[in-house]
C-alpha cells in the first residue's frame, strides 16, 4: 500500500482495530527529532522542537561587590578576596557564570579566570579589573557587566613568621625581691624594687608589679616593667612582683614584700606629687572583613616629653567581639575589656614616637569600634 492511500479515516480505522485487540502503538522518534521539527502524524504539519527555541539570555548579574580576608592556612600572608553578586534572571533557567579578568589597571585583555554555578567566588588577590556575565543551559549569555578595578588594600595579614606559635609555658617566678628608699629633689621619697630575672622558653618580656598599702588589703596592678628593677614614689606598703611572656603568659607572684621607710629620710617636701611625664595616645582603625571576622590595628604614640619605659592600651568592645590571635603586643584577656601591654621591642618611645600593633578578631550581628585608652610609665 502506498502512503498516498493511507489516508485519515483508514488510518484511524487501523488504531481502533489495533486498540480493540489489546495492542498498544508506540510512535519512536527519529534520530533527528532532538534537533529539527518534527511532523505531527494525524495532521501532517510540521511542529517545532522546543528545546531548540530558547534564544532569550539572562539578564546581567549586578550589585558585583567584594571583600578581602587573610588566608589563615598560608605561610605566606596571602590575601583572598571573595567576590559576590546578585543572580541573574533567564526565561528557563541560569546555569552558571563566567568570571573574566584584566591583569594590571589600563589592559583590555580580559581572559576567563573561572566558571561558577553559585552567586560568589574566591581567589587569591590580584591588581587588575574583573567583568562577570551569566549563562544559561541553551548557551545564551548575557551582557558584561561594567568592568570594576579591583586594588588589594595595605597587607591586612600578618607576614610570614610576624605571628609567634601557640605559647602555653609561663616564666619562672622572680626571686629575691628586695627593696630601697632614696630621696629625689621634686619626687620626694622614692622606693627602688630589684629583683632577680625569670627564665622562659621563649622570653620574658616584661614584670607587672602590684602593691596593697595596708597589711591585708587586696593587691593591684601598679604597672608593668621592662627590666628587673622599678621605681617609684613611696605610696605602698606591700609588693609583689610576676613576670610576664610574649604570649601572655604569667608567671606565680612573689611572697608579698613588706616594706617599711626609715623614718624622715627626705626634707619634708618630699610628700609632694611627682610632676607628670606626658601621656599616650592609641587610635583604632579597622583593617579588613569578612563573615563573621575582622582584623584590627591600633597605632600608639608617645605624646609626652620623654621616652616611654611601657606603655598599656585597653579596648572595650560593646558588641561581644573576641580577640583572637595579636602580635605586636602581649595580653591575657578572653573577653572584653582586653588589656594589650608594649613587648620589649617597642616599650620606649621617643617623644612623638609611634608603634602599632594589631589582632584578628570574630564578631557577629555588630562590629562596632571599641572604647580605646592609653596609659605609659616614664
Amino acid at each position: 500500500m502506498s502512503t498516498k492511500m493511507f489516508t485519515r479515516p483508514l488510518y484511524l480505522a487501523v488504531l481502533a482495530a489495533v486498540a480493540a485487540a489489546g495492542l498498544a502503538i508506540v510512535f519512536m522518534p527519529d534520530a533527528q527529532a532532538t534537533s529539527a521539527p518534527r511532523v505531527d502524524p494525524l495532521t501532517g504539519a510540521h511542529v517545532a522542537n522546543p528545546a531548540a527555541t530558547d534564544t532569550e539570555p539572562p539578564t546581567t548579574p549586578t550589585g558585583l561587590g567584594w571583600s578581602f580576608r587573610c588566608d589563615t592556612t598560608s605561610s605566606t600572608g596571602t590575601i583572598l578576596i571573595t567576590l559576590t553578586w546578585t543572580a541573574s534572571t533567564d526565561n528557563v533557567g541560569v546555569t552558571g557564570y563566567d568570571l573574566f579578568a584584566a591583569q594590571g589597571v589600563t589592559s583590555d585583555s580580559f581572559a576567563l579566570i573561572a566558571t561558577t554555578t553559585t552567586t560568589s567566588y574566591t581567589t587569591p588577590v590580584f591588581l587588575g579589573r574583573l567583568e562577570l556575565r551569566a549563562r544559561d543551559a541553551a548557551g545564551n549569555t548575557s551582557d558584561f557587566t561594567a568592568p570594576r578595578l579591583i586594588a588589594p588594600p595595605p597587607s591586612p595579614c600578618p607576614p610570614p613568621g610576624s605571628v609567634p606559635p601557640v605559647d602555653t609555658q609561663p616564666p619562672t617566678m622572680p626571686a629575691n625581691l628586695t627593696a630601697s628608699f632614696s630621696c629625689d629633689g621634686t619626687r620626694g621619697e622614692l622606693i627602688t624594687l630589684n629583683w632577680a630575672a625569670s627564665t622562659d622558653n621563649v622570653g620574658v618580656t616584661g614584670y607587672d608589679v602590684y602593691a596593697t598599702g595596708s597589711s591585708s588589703g587586696s593587691f593591684g596592678f601598679v604597672a608593668t616593667a621592662p627590666t628587673t628593677s622599678y621605681t617609684q614614689a613611696v605610696a605602698f606598703t606591700r609588693y609583689e612582683v610576676r613576670a610576664r611572656d610574649a604570649a601572655g603568659n604569667t608567671s606565680a607572684f612573689t611572697a608579698p614584700l613588706l616594706t617599711l621607710p626609715p623614718p624622715s629620710p627626705c626634707p619634708t617636701h618630699s610628700a609632694s606629687p611627682p610632676p607628670s611625664h606626658g601621656t599616650c595616645s592609641a587610635n583604632y582603625s579597622l583593617g579588613s572583613t569578612w563573615p563573621n571576622g575582622f582584623q584590627g590595628q591600633v597605632t600608639v604614640t608617645n605624646t609626652g616629653s620623654d621616652s616611654t619605659n611601657s606603655w598599656t592600651v585597653t579596648l572595650t568592645f560593646a558588641n561581644g567581639q573576641t580577640i583572637t590571635q595579636v602580635w605586636g603586643a602581649g595580653t591575657t584577656n578572653t573577653a572584653s575589656p582586653y588589656t594589650f601591654n608594649s613587648l620589649s621591642y617597642d616599650a620606649t618611645l621617643s617623644p612623638g614616637a609611634s608603634t602599632t600593633f594589631g589582632f584578628l578578631g570574630s564578631w557577629s550581628g555588630t562590629n562596632t569600634a571599641p572604647v580605646v585608652t592609653c596609659v605609659r610609665t616614664p
